[in-house]
């Protein structure tokens, strides 16, 4: 009789055992969860910007409106233009890559082969066999996506 009570005590126990690993299992994955939601920023509202009084390019204040605006890192630099539209983005990108003298470092997220990857090309080729230094940095993941 002893030792039936004993096996029932038993197994109450392992049950009981049984029941706070599968809370805690569960506790933590749900930690897990709302963890990764809180880094990749689901519980953050968006924020939505209007500028009402734009500064021209001529401020000193330009740069760093750039940057507040663009959640970007303040870096030194020379600001020459701003430009808006692609064809004048990369008028502007082409035209800077032929007037290098000592260096080009090109970033780039992401571009697909065709006419514009040839107009970014020669350039830098021209421009590299000229003598000057010219640094590329290509996405890993763009560069997997397009092969």
């Amino acid at each position: 009789m002893q030792t039936r009570q004993r096996q029932l005590a038993n197994r109450r126990a392992a049950k009981k055992k049984l029941w706070w690993w599968i809370g805690g299992g569960v506790l933590a994955l749900a930690i897990l969860c709302l963890g990764f939601l809180y880094l990749r920023g689901f519980f953050r509202s968006e924020v939505e910007y209007k500028i009402t009084n734009g500064l021209s390019l001529e401020e000193p204040r330009f740069p760093l409106l750039v940057v507040s605006l663009s959640n970007a890192l303040p870096t030194s630099g020379r600001l020459t233009d701003y430009w808006s539209g692609a064809d004048a983005i990369y008028a502007a990108r082409i035209d800077a890559i032929k007037s290098a003298k000592r260096t080009i470092h090109f970033e780039t997220y992401y571009m697909t082969p065709g006419r514009r990857a040839d107009e970014f090309a020669a350039p830098l080729s021209d421009r590299a066999q000229a003598g000057v230094e010219v640094q590329l940095f290509l996405s890993p993941i763009a560069i997997r996506a397009t092969c």
